[in-house]
């Protein structure tokens, strides 16, 4: 099957069925005569022929066709991939921005809760030493009120003996209410 693309048969190269007559024998202009090598003329006739360059043509263009379709299907898949990237890309990012104000959200309570367990704390060492039930002890027998109290708070009997080191009493006297500690 030949079809209109293809050449015609006068651009084309001589066949052994059609010799050429620009390339037969010129007469020389000096008058002997000339004749053309035969190798020349074998290689004329080994040429090919125009079917046989229409039907390679055929076969690399099918050939180029089916290249060019696979190249296609490629490119295609290459593009899903990449949109689906891309999803997934801008997936991630939301992600992201969500998770950075979770976290600015906790450290901000976390600082706020830290700030409280400092003020707890501070309160708590400001009034350490105003005990509703610790008797006075500038009259009294330090170690005995100490075994009293030690033993309360172990849930044991007052008359229980603690093993106290050392037990001592403040230099000067309690500061009154109205003085910073």
């Amino acid at each position: 099957m030949e079809s209109a693309d293809c050449v015609s048969d006068s651009n084309m190269a001589p066949t052994a069925s059609q010799p050429d007559s620009s390339l037969s024998n010129p007469a020389p202009s000096d008058g002997s005569s000339y004749t053309a090598n035969p190798d020349i003329k074998e290689m004329l006739q080994n040429l090919p022929s125009q079917r046989y360059l229409a039907s390679m043509l055929n076969k690399l263009a099918s050939s180029f066709q089916m290249k060019l379709v696979s190249l296609g299907s490629d490119m295609r898949h290459i593009g899903h991939r990449v949109r689906d990237l891309e999803d997934n890309r801008d997936l991630i990012n939301t992600q992201i921005q969500h998770l950075s104000s979770v976290i600015e959200q906790q450290t901000s309570y976390l600082v706020s809760m830290m700030r409280s367990l400092d003020d707890v704390d501070y309160r708590g060492r400001r009034n350490n030493l105003k005990v509703q039930s610790l008797p006075d002890t500038s009259s009294t027998n330090l170690p005995a009120m100490l075994y009293k109290l030690f033993n309360l708070i172990l849930g044991k009997a007052p008359e229980v003996p603690v093993n106290l080191d050392r037990a001592h009493r403040l230099l000067r006297p309690r500061s009154s209410n109205s003085e910073a500690p």
